[in-house]
């Protein structure tokens, strides 16, 4: 909380970590998007040094994704609206985790991330499976 700032606890804020996945094709990720007019946000800019490329891509919620995906990805909290300044790279894909307790226990927040590094596997394994590129 900020400097005398009110506060609960457990708050109602989930914790997030971002994972990066490596080895996509983002113009074919764009394309299976757009086939689906399902492209929610997207921006251009500088990747890799090459100007006018993808940077931002992602439908708006369950829009241009697969159901199973859907499902399993709101179960481990994930959103698949990603940003790189890399060829072949999402560098944010985000996993959400709500906590029952305080964020500012120790143990509570260790546990919190053995279960999202957990949650992060389950991520890219959806991608895996069910997102061409």
């Amino acid at each position: 909380a900020f400097a005398g700032a009110e506060y609960t606890e457990p708050n109602d804020y989930a914790v997030v970590n971002s994972m990066g996945l490596a080895n996509v094709d983002i113009e074919r990720y764009y394309n299976h998007l757009a086939s689906q007019d399902a492209v929610g946000q997207l921006a251009y800019g500088v990747r890799d040094g090459e100007p006018g490329q993808i940077v931002r891509l992602g439908s708006e919620g369950a829009n241009g994704y697969p159901e199973e995906f859907v499902k399993e990805a709101r179960k481990i909290g994930m959103s698949a609206i990603s940003t790189t300044v890399h060829d072949n790279y999402l560098m944010f894909i985000k996993i959400n985790l709500k906590l029952d307790k305080s964020p500012t226990d120790r143990d509570t927040v260790a546990k919190a991330e053995l279960e999202i590094r957990k949650r992060m596997q389950t991520g890219a394994e959806l991608f895996r499976k069910y997102i061409p590129g």
